[in-house]
């Protein structure tokens, strides 16, 4: 059964990535930027509420996805399927996309950076490397071959994991919450304290998002495998826990908001905490509007799911590029510059979905890592392509 709320949650994700980076250029120094004079704050208010659970949405969705891709294949295949369906369209957007946006954003908007600099920030190697919004499909390789191995790894000891998995099935929905939180605010606290006092800062080594995402794609592989479980605590609850999600969120949001710009230790770990309460919420409470009303399809629906991934690669050098032609040649109201820019980002990122990745073999392949393969006509003697 096609589970349709995953997919329209893949596309709002997508689509909320635009209103998200769009918000950037607006409120804080980013790869191009209005007038520091001009920041809106309602703006900046604005993209910190989506960016509650618009990341954490895409995590879960990928956790929930990776441990099938596990119980299905075996390593060489679950390998070639994830660096195919992964790291093709990371290289290709990388050292294509990656590459424009700093050309524009760096060299021709800022003026801050030389051809050469922009180069050296799409060599791994270097030490201005950079894997701009490319970090989540990095991180999800990474947490994707992790979750084979420990798989493996449980499936040698399964008599010992049988007792975790009866106390994680029994808990109640209050305490498993708690759980979770627990998870989300450790993990990130932890790799945080890492990358603070590591050696190394490199973007082959994001200790900080690391330990702030990987928790919501190990909460994904958990629904997949306690469904009957967690499928209740995340889609199919009453309404007084979506009420009270609610509630939880602006609670949590007001003092996460309040408390943005301070570097005292405690402050930061209350800030932390309060992240976390925030992001759990919010993550639970868009899966269970997609769940309650977006559980269905249509053409618009399905065109929007089918096209997901490639927006997601598409949308923030895109925006960069329609930015720097905006902002250098008018000069607007920073809600309606937001408003000019989103809507021509959109257009122009699906005009590029639609005649180049959807239309083109070479660019499908590129931004999807999905292959033609080749197989006999029923009737005649030719070739006809599938994907």
């Amino acid at each position: 059964m096609r589970l349709h709320y995953f997919d329209n949650g893949k596309a709002l994700a997508s689509v909320l990535g635009f209103f998200y980076h769009v918000g950037l250029v607006f409120s804080i120094p980013w790869v191009i930027n209005a007038d520091p004079e001009d920041f809106n704050n309602n703006i900046h208010l604005f993209t910190q509420f989506l960016s509650l659970f618009r990341m954490p949405l895409f995590m879960f969705i990928a956790g929930y996805f990776a441990i099938y891709s596990v119980k299905k294949y075996n390593f060489s295949s679950f390998a070639k399927n994830k660096l195919l369906r992964l790291g093709v369209p990371l290289l290709s957007a990388l050292y294509i996309l990656v590459f424009i946006q700093y050309i524009y954003g760096d060299m021709l908007f800022k003026g801050s950076s030389t051809l050469m600099d922009v180069v050296y920030k799409v060599i791994p190697w270097s030490d201005t490397f950079t894997l701009a919004h490319l970090w989540f499909l990095y991180l999800v390789i990474i947490y994707s071959f992790l979750l084979y191995f420990i798989a493996k790894l449980i499936r040698k000891h399964n008599k010992y994991i049988m007792n975790i998995k009866e106390k994680l099935v029994n808990t109640k929905s209050s305490t498993s919450d708690i759980l979770f939180i627990f998870l989300i605010f450790s993990s990130s606290l932890f790799f945080i304290a890492i990358s603070k006092f590591s050696p190394i800062n490199h973007a082959l080594l994001p200790f900080s998002d690391f330990g702030s995402f990987l928790s919501y794609f190990i909460i994904g592989v958990f629904t997949y495998i306690f469904w009957d479980k967690y499928s209740k605590l995340f889609f199919n609850f009453t309404r007084n826990r979506a009420i009270l999600s609610l509630i939880i969120i602006i609670l949590a949001f007001i003092p996460l908001y309040l408390t943005s710009s301070s570097e005292n230790l405690i402050i930061m770990v209350l800030r932390q905490l309060f992240t976390s309460i925030a992001k759990y919420y919010s993550l639970l409470l868009a899966m269970y509007i997609l769940y309650k009303f977006f559980n269905k399809t249509n053409k618009l629906l399905k065109y929007l799911a089918d096209s997901s991934y490639s927006i997601y690669l598409l949308h923030q050098p895109v925006i960069v590029v329609v930015s720097y032609y905006y902002l250098k040649y008018t000069d607007t109201s920073s809600y309606i510059s937001y408003l000019c820019i989103l809507i021509a980002s959109i257009c122009v990122t699906y005009l590029i979905d639609f005649l180049f990745i959807k239309k083109m073999k070479l660019g499908k392949f590129l931004f999807t890592g999905a292959r033609a393969k080749r197989i006999p006509h029923s009737t005649k003697n030719e070739e006809r392509y599938i994907i």
